[in-house]
């Protein structure tokens, strides 16, 4: 008698074939936006405002300025394991390829009136993903193969010359300007990230012949995000919490504020706290902060 082997394969087909038996795992493709906020010390960002409480000695702060640029978006779940990218929206402006610029001013100092407080996109995930409590990820700064390109000729974001340091450095991947104490001192103090390191020979203004051996780039995840309702808070008052925002340090390469140079000394407090080490500046010290990036949260 011959038995009927068709039970036997279809249960070998579920195992082999998990997801094609198994509902929970059926993708489907979602429209997303992220929403951003940018804060000082809790309070709303209006370009030109001054805002009290922040630094060592809980100076004043007059903030002009306040944009960055994030790529590999991506959703990240806990549960799995498994990352799932965020495809984001072309829109000719603010997003370019994987790239987003975030902008938050609106021209009150040296920037431009157009402003973007949101990444938009589509993610592709199975049904068991829950969206509404998920880690969401994406890394501050730009790609290497696009922060090097001629700004003249770049597409937008990419083509502001106000995000560019020069060719062969690349952009300026987060830019908050500032004056500390501005009724007193009144000096400025920036917060200016992108590629430093050895970026090869010739001049500043030609592309680099190497990538910069300290890209400066750093991976940021918010837990617990609902990606409908949630906003991503950008605050840089625990950046500068060990700073005194009022004066300039020493340093060889001090630019007033933290300009990602080596022997930079405002540098070493505010790097640790964008998530990055400083071990490449010769400072007179060096930071005992060990812990994560304090520039996002959420609200």
């Amino acid at each position: 008698m011959i038995k009927s082997v068709t039970p036997v394969l279809s249960i070998l087909s579920c195992l082999i074939l998990v997801s094609a038996c198994d509902s929970n795992d059926v993708s489907s493709e979602s429209p997303i936006v992220l929403d951003f906020a940018a804060k000082v010390n809790n309070t709303d960002f209006v370009c030109g405002d001054t805002y009290s409480g922040v630094g060592t000695n809980n100076n004043d702060y007059t903030v002009t300025d306040f944009r960055l640029y994030v790529h590999d978006v991506h959703i990240h779940d806990e549960a799995s394991g498994v990352e799932y990218e965020v495809a984001l929206s072309q829109d000719g402006v603010f997003q370019l390829d994987g790239l987003a610029l975030l902008d938050f001013e609106n021209g009150c100092n040296a920037g431009t009136t157009q402003t973007n407080t949101m990444i938009a996109g589509t993610v592709t995930t199975p049904q068991s993903v829950d969206l509404s409590n998920t880690e969401v990820c994406f890394t501050l700064g730009v790609p290497e193969d696009m922060n090097h390109t001629d700004a003249s000729t770049a597409a937008s974001p990419l083509n502001d010359v106000s995000m560019l340091w020069a060719w062969k450095i690349g952009r300026k991947y987060l830019r908050i300007d500032g004056v500390g104490d501005p009724a007193g001192t009144n000096l400025p103090f920036n917060i200016h990230l992108g590629a430093q390191g050895d970026c090869g020979t010739g001049a500043a203004t030609v592309a680099p012949t190497q990538s910069c051996t300290v890209p400066n780039t750093v991976e940021v995840c918010v837990q617990n995000m609902n990606v409908n309702t949630d906003t991503i808070v950008i605050d840089p008052v625990n950046v500068l919490e060990a700073s005194d925002i009022s004066t300039t340090l020493g340093g060889t390469n001090n630019k007033h504020g933290c300009q990602s140079f080596a022997n930079d000394d405002d540098c070493i407090e505010v790097m640790p706290r964008l998530g990055l080490d400083y071990n490449y500046g010769n400072g007179s010290s060096t930071s005992a902060y060990s812990g994560e990036q304090r520039l996002f949260s959420k609200q």
